[in-house]
């Protein structure tokens, strides 16, 4: 399979109830979300790449009005059964299914690292078409150099599409689609994993 985009939406529909439970961390964006709260204390929120749903839990329970979106029918089957006072629906983040102006904010935790990185200016214009002006924006992304196929060595030999990201790099192409950084911070794990946090306002 060519397409990179498709090649990961094939196999989180295929891992999806493993990937979920794997997966199923509660309190991980504890800090972030604290941030997030503080910068848009309320309003209509867009979850970009939902999976599962398990963001719909603190959203909704700090009064946000929520939306998630991903282009993963096995997860969506799952967000809608285990969260089903939430509203999930199915889309691409390069092409979002709503129309301009719809939101406050956006919640993009590990969602724009599977974009190649000649296709992130449109999606990052897509988030910015559907929210409105002055929206507050979360961005997650794991730290690191160029684009590539990962294969899961260690267990299934599952591949996904990654894009891994420095700093400065993507505060850049923020900064070139029209989005001002408010806030930045890094969140090691003990998976040799370090996400990069960009909070920004479009």
């Amino acid at each position: 399979m060519d397409d990179p985009q498709l090649l990961t939406k094939s196999t989180y529909n295929r891992i999806a109830a493993k990937w979920t439970r794997e997966h199923n961390t509660p309190g991980f964006w504890e800090k972030e979300f604290e941030v997030f709260k503080r910068l848009l204390p309320g309003g209509k929120v867009l979850d970009v790449g939902c999976g599962p749903g398990k963001h719909s839990v603190f959203l909704q329970q700090a009064g946000y009005d929520y939306v998630g979106v991903d282009y993963s029918e096995g997860l969506l089957e799952i967000a809608r059964s285990e969260f089903p006072n939430a509203k999930f629906i199915e889309g691409d983040i390069l092409h979002l299914p709503f129309r301009k102006d719809q939101f406050d904010g956006f919640w993009a935790a590990a969602s724009l690292l599977h974009i190649p990185k000649g296709d992130i200016g449109s999606a990052l214009n897509e988030i910015k078409r559907v929210v409105k002006e002055d929206s507050i924006g979360f961005i997650a992304l794991k730290k690191g150099d160029g684009e590539r196929v990962v294969v899961d060595e260690e267990d299934s030999g599952d591949q996904r599409f990654f894009s891994f990201w420095q700093k400065e790099e993507f505060q850049k192409t923020l900064e070139e689609n029209d989005f001002e950084v408010l806030e930045f911070s890094e969140h090691p794990t003990n998976r040799k994993t370090t996400w990069l946090v960009f909070f920004v306002k479009v």
